[in-house]
């Protein structure tokens, strides 16, 4: 039986907190306003005209470019800003635990043995993992029921 996936319903803020931590976790700094402002805006499929009226080609041409390359290296496939949605769930769905890794998690290992991460882990970080894949496992189960 195939499932749709849940990701298909990430608002624009919870896939640029997804893709500012992975980008933290992988390069080491986050996203600058500009760029978290153009990133919300393409989700949303916005132009650059109405991400940035003051001076849209100073941002399509200079950070919008910069952006997008920066996001291609971390995502590992050619970003853009009308494919930046669809890559950003493809690197989703490439792992099987839910977003932990993509967090900025590395996989805690007790006596040999993998741990799960809970809502009670120390990490905030993981926390907010945690209460992530909590809302995508009620937004799956709400569609089934037809709530």
């Amino acid at each position: 039986m195939n499932t749709p996936c849940p990701f298909h319903e990430l608002t624009a803020e919870a896939a640029l907190t997804w893709v500012d931590n992975l980008l933290y976790s992988e390069k080491g700094h986050r996203l600058s306003d500009l760029e978290r402002q153009i990133f919300i805006g393409s989700w949303r499929g916005q132009t650059y005209e109405e991400i940035y009226p003051l001076n849209p080609q100073y941002v399509e041409k200079s950070v919008g470019y910069k952006l997008w390359r920066k996001l291609s290296d971390v995502l590992a496939e050619k970003v853009s800003k009308k494919r930046v949605r669809e890559a950003v769930i493809r690197r989703m769905n490439s792992y099987e635990e839910l977003p932990i890794l993509h967090l900025g998690l590395k996989p805690e290992w007790q006596h040999g043995r993998r741990i799960r991460i809970t809502q009670h882990s120390p990490n905030p970080v993981a926390q907010q993992s945690y209460q992530l894949r909590v809302s995508l496992r009620q937004n799956r189960d709400n569609r089934k029921t037809g709530r």
